[in-house]
């Protein structure tokens, strides 16, 4: 229920504010008075096109803000849907709608900015604005089913109904995936068999790629490597000067003075350190040296090992020998599922099926209505038809068994409340013509 308007800047108007309260409330006024400017005003807070001309002139915007007092049922989900603050407890929603002298708008729920199709789609459960042909609504089904709804006191029914209505679809989606994911691994069955025999043929290690680029770069630049670690024995050892032996000799005479001078102690300790590494480097140079040769039959072993590695990968378009086998993993794991494919489809079905129960064949599980919708229009409103110029009218309700939802699927369910099935009789055999004359 919209409780207060607010209006600035809005074609004629500076500033309006309406309080309105539970009833009937009526606003009148000679012809250019302003009524239809608030319709407008009203019109564009359900998100109607916004256009400069709305704005006042001379004013940078025009904003109309609502507040309403929020006692449809469900519309918790739109505000946890579009992450938007509401307050079950106060039950208030204020929607704003800012638009500038350059024509462009902004819509706001709460203060939290919104799409115009979200405002429209909140607005159309808050704001019913009649005009003419408004009868052109008894040809939608949805205004048929929000009627009966309302006739039949359903709001009690419809959340619970709604929601069992939802799990059947999000059970007949995966259904649906299960189908055309089983289809499409029974088509690539082979392909995926003929695909992990090659990795498997492989024999592939993680780590196994750096390894060989390091060996397959040694073994094409052995030549190299070697005269380079031999010109580097060599320096040990320049002209027959043994370095090594050199600062032994000069360990020997610093320890003899370190006796009468303290330092040479210390110089003594760093020059042996020095010695002991340069051996040790001259020892892993010469055990280096001793490992580095040209094999051009282990260089072919390599250079094919890693020519099948990148082939692979270029094959299945990554970069890496942990993708392949994540890869592999993969198409294994379809493989299986192909093989096990009817058990886990028969359990989809079966759970398919139970959801579809638990709101086509199950009514007493859902809260009744707090009365049975009435069969005739009341009396004391058929009695004022011949002052409305309706003398001959007539007006009777025809309750009929919902249809099997399997002919008719739209965004909301669609079995109304009111007209819920009241016993387990089966209508399958009914064909999709007779339905849609029903419908």
């Amino acid at each position: 229920m919209l409780t207060h308007l607010h209006i600035a800047h809005f074609v004629l108007i500076e500033q309006l504010d309406i309080d309105l309260h539970h009833g009937f409330s009526v606003i009148t006024g000679e012809t250019g008075a302003g009524k239809s400017i608030i319709l407008g005003a009203l019109s564009l807070l359900t998100g109607a096109k916004a256009e400069q001309r709305m704005v006042k002139e001379g004013c940078k915007k025009c904003v109309v803000e609502g507040i309403f007092d929020i006692e449809t049922p469900g519309l918790e989900t739109f505000f946890t849907e579009h992450d938007i603050d509401y307050d079950p407890d106060e039950h208030l929603c204020i929607i704003r709608r800012e638009v500038t002298a350059a024509g462009k708008s902004r819509a706001f729920v709460n203060d939290t900015p919104v799409l115009l199709t979200d405002l429209k789609t909140l607005c159309a459960h808050l704001i019913d604005i009649h005009s003419q042909h408004q009868n052109l609504l008894m040809g939608q089904a949805h205004f048929l089913l929000d009627t009966l709804d309302a006739v039949g006191e359903g709001a009690s029914i419809m959340p619970a109904y709604r929601q069992a209505y939802e799990a059947w679809r999000e059970a007949k989606a995966q259904l649906d995936d299960l189908r055309q994911q089983q289809q499409e691994d029974a088509d690539q069955a082979d392909f995926l068999t003929m695909r992990c025999r090659e990795i498997d043929d492989a024999h592939l290690q993680e780590d196994e790629q750096a390894t060989l680029e390091e060996e397959a770069d040694m073994l094409a630049h052995a030549g190299d490597i070697k005269e380079g670690l031999y010109s580097a024995m060599s320096a040990f050892d320049e002209n027959g000067a043994d370095v090594a032996g050199h600062l032994r000799q000069a360990t020997a005479a610093l320890e003899r003075i370190s006796r009468v001078f303290a330092p040479a102690a210390e110089l003594r300790d760093r020059i042996d350190s020095a010695r002991i590494e340069i051996e040790d480097i001259a020892d892993e140079t010469e055990r280096l040296a001793s490992r580095v040769d040209f094999d051009p039959q282990r260089q072919m072993v390599v250079d094919d090992r890693l020519r099948m590695i990148y082939e692979l990968e270029k094959k299945h378009h990554v970069e890496t020998i942990a993708e392949i086998l994540d890869i592999r993993n993969d198409m294994a794991e379809r493989l299986d599922r192909l093989a096990c494919g009817n058990e886990a489809l028969a359990e989809a079905v079966a759970r398919w099926n139970r959801r579809r129960n638990s709101y086509t064949k199950k009514p007493a599980a859902f809260p009744k209505p707090a009365k049975k919708p009435p069969q005739r229009w009341p009396t004391t409103s058929r009695r004022r038809w011949p002052s409305w110029g309706c003398p001959t009218a007539g007006y009777r309700l025809l309750w009929k068994r919902c249809l099997r939802p399997a002919l008719w699927e739209p965004t909301w369910p669609p079995c109304s409340s009111a007209a819920m099935p009241t016993s387990r009789r089966k209508t399958s055999a009914r064909s999709p013509r007779a339905a849609r004359r029903l419908a």
